[in-house]
């Protein structure tokens, strides 16, 4: 639970039917081994439900289409943290898809709603997830811009330092730049199939390549590399997402001074650099092979 817990005011009252739920699942003794069979509690569109009490219809827009957008946030208990960056990024989607923004909490409202979710007395670290995708049925030209809003809670695992990583070349999808390719989407069928290559070489990642043969990113995050000296970063021309902690990186290289390129580079650019490491809210970790090919050094940017 975040510990400074903060008060709003002029939100919704709770119904005594939610206070109820919270107050149900406010006290799991054993909070941070929750398991995929038991019931959990989530917030959806204003009311706080468990995960038994959820029905999609078939003409549903998520399960049809993939049309919507998610957020992974890691917190550490101590205050918002990074919260508005992925709300920022969130609130980029919704127009992105032509829907409404008006359903993206603020801050200050979803540390209140991450408060409904943690058990009491846990301190941890946490993972929320949220999912926006929007409602109304029809084919592919939606009928709404409206949107639903699901936030849910669960323990992460303690901090720790990723161990390095042999990656290959991903050879099952490329990616191509779009108006929302750098929004996080539900659609996410080209990192599944990168993933499901990457399991089957028993490889640690996968570089996935943009149409032309630029480096893009890796299954579940952004890449960067040096050369000659020189920090490297795909843009978002190659279809790239525009990481939370890619950004991060940027702005404490901005303002410490530090040039980073982004760019559009081959792949040989990448066999020329000295180190190379990946970045995403779970934290970084350094390439030191790549299909055969080894990285002397082990530098990395901490945001």
């Amino acid at each position: 639970m975040l510990t400074q817990r903060v008060e709003i005011t002029n939100l919704n009252a709770e119904s005594p039917t939610e206070n109820r739920r919270i107050q149900a699942f406010s006290g799991l003794p054993h909070s941070r081994e929750l398991s995929e069979n038991m019931p959990y509690p989530f917030y959806l569109n204003g009311e706080i439900l468990t995960n038994t009490e959820l029905h999609l219809p078939t003409d549903d827009r998520g399960f049809r289409f993939g049309d919507g957008l998610f957020e992974t946030i890691i917190l550490n208990g101590h205050g918002p943290g990074v919260i508005p960056y992925h709300l920022e990024r969130l609130t980029e989607g919704f127009r992105c898809l032509g829907m409404k923004p008006e359903a993206v909490p603020t801050t200050l409202e979803l540390v209140e709603i991450i408060n409904k979710l943690t058990p009491d007395n846990d301190n941890g670290r946490s993972r929320i997830r949220i999912f926006a995708w929007r409602k109304g049925g029809g084919l592919y030209a939606p009928l709404s811009d409206e949107a639903n809003l699901v936030v849910t809670w669960a323990p992460a695992p303690e901090a720790k330092e990723i161990p390095p990583a042999k990656v290959g070349i991903c050879e099952s999808t490329v990616l191509v730049r779009t108006a929302f390719s750098h929004c996080k989407t539900i659609s996410a069928l080209p990192y599944v199939m990168a993933g499901a290559e990457r399991d089957r070489k028993g490889l640690d990642d996968l570089i996935l390549l943009d149409a032309f043969g630029n480096v893009s990113e890796c299954v579940s995050s952004n890449i960067f590399w040096k050369a000659e000296g020189v920090w490297f970063t795909p843009s978002l021309d190659t279809g790239c997402v525009a990481g939370v902690t890619r950004r991060r990186i940027l702005e404490m290289a901005d303002a410490k001074g530090i040039t980073i390129k982004e760019t559009r580079r081959p792949i040989r650019s990448l066999l020329m650099a000295e180190s190379v490491f990946t970045a995403n809210t779970g934290g970084l970790r350094n390439i030191v092979e790549l299909e055969g090919k080894r990285f002397p050094k082990r530098e990395r940017l901490t945001p």
